[in-house]
């Protein structure tokens, strides 16, 4: 079975769980009035962007009166229904931020509670040194569709070199989870030989010496007439053990890795261009750049330069740009942005919301209810 259905199934289970508590249980204002969900679908929406980082979720509502809010983990607003926040906790680090103090009362985001780490032993050497041999570690790559994509690694033991498989996982957050194409036509290919990743984020850039051809690969050169398969290229036949995505500057990217030496293995690069007909979901920022052609951080940008980022609402009303010096947001035409702001990472994903009100009050409460845990 499709892994993201099968967990989208138990996502779907857990909200329904949650749905069905006893009004008693559900968090009210303060001063005992109406509860929470309530007040809150009475707001005014608060359109804004979700921007990613590997450990957090920053909130950048359009209102200039609203500062920006980080909050440690990966927390998706779901595309059908705006007052339903999931989250995932990533980092070491999940204590609730200075934020949530002045945060309206609501009821617990729902955690996708599964562990990122699992299945260590320990190995003693000669010298009465210690270490973990054995075990899975996943972190956070990307967000596609409202499904959080994770990169892992296997540690396969200390018998001399250490040796680790590539792996992969996939959360989904909303009920309308993403599932991913099996092929994109017209994409961008490119295959390292040796490119895979074990501990570091990978580059979603399409480069490499190799490319596909029917059957196997081969030397990526610019008269491919007559090419034939390359023993340097045929290592990318076996990639497939590990498959992530991610959506940045109006692209949708696959990278697929296979590792089969300590941190060594072919690593394969597909991308391709999404438009609004093709975007994963409501919430993905899939519009046209070129409403923005003022913007020199668009205009200008390399369409696969994890240095250079931008996301367009796919209604074209906003656009989002994150570089090394910082994040903007813009109108369509404008000369200056409308906001600005610093990150300390350069992110990995962002969403667009029309009304992402739910998403800081429900993520402080789940984040207050796991620090009591």
């Amino acid at each position: 079975m499709n892994p993201v259905v099968a967990l989208r199934g138990l996502h779907l289970l857990a909200l329904a769980a949650l749905s069905a508590c006893p009004a008693s249980q559900v968090a009210t204002a303060p001063d005992g009035g109406a509860p929470a969900r309530e007040a809150a679908a009475k707001a005014a929406p608060v359109a804004g962007w979700a921007v990613y980082l590997d450990k957090a979720t920053v909130v950048i509502p359009d209102d200039p009166a609203r500062p920006p809010t980080r909050l440690p983990g990966i927390w998706i607003v779901d595309d059908a229904d705006p007052a339903a926040v999931s989250g995932l906790l990533v980092g070491a680090d999940l204590t609730p931020p200075a934020a949530c103090d002045g945060a309206a009362a609501a009821k617990p985001a729902f955690i996708d509670a599964r562990p990122l780490a699992s299945g260590t032993w320990e190995v003693t050497d000669m010298d009465d040194n210690t270490s973990d041999c054995e075990g899975e570690s996943y972190w956070p790559v990307g967000v596609v569709g409202g499904v959080v994509f994770l990169a892992g690694a296997t540690h396969m033991g200390c018998q001399g070199m250490n040796i680790y498989g590539a792996a992969s996982d996939a959360r989904a957050l909303t009920t309308r989870g993403w599932t991913p194409p099996a092929a994109l036509p017209g994409a961008l290919e490119r295959c390292e030989p040796d490119g895979a990743f074990v501990e570091t984020t990978p580059s979603f850039a399409p480069t490499g010496p190799c490319r596909p051809l029917p059957g196997g690969w081969t030397e990526a050169t610019e008269d491919d007439a007559e090419a034939t398969p390359e023993s340097a290229c045929e290592d990318c036949r076996s990639v497939g053990t590990s498959e992530v995505w991610r959506l940045a500057n109006g692209r949708v990217t696959r990278l697929r890795s296979h590792i089969y030496s300590a941190g060594g293995g072919p690593s394969a690069v597909a991308t391709a261009p999404v438009t609004p007909a093709s975007c994963p979901s409501a919430a993905d920022p899939c519009g046209d750049p070129r409403r923005f052609a003022t913007v020199p951080d668009i205009a200008g940008a390399d369409p696969v330069d994890p240095s250079e980022l931008f996301w367009i609402a796919t209604d074209g009303a906003s656009a989002l740009v994150v570089t090394t010096a910082g994040w903007q947001t813009w109108a369509p035409g404008a000369e200056a942005p409308a906001r600005e702001g610093d990150l300390e990472d350069m992110p990995m994903a962002a969403r667009r919301h029309v009304d992402l009100g739910a998403l800081v009050p429900r993520a402080c409460a789940a984040l207050r209810e796991n620090a009591r845990e």
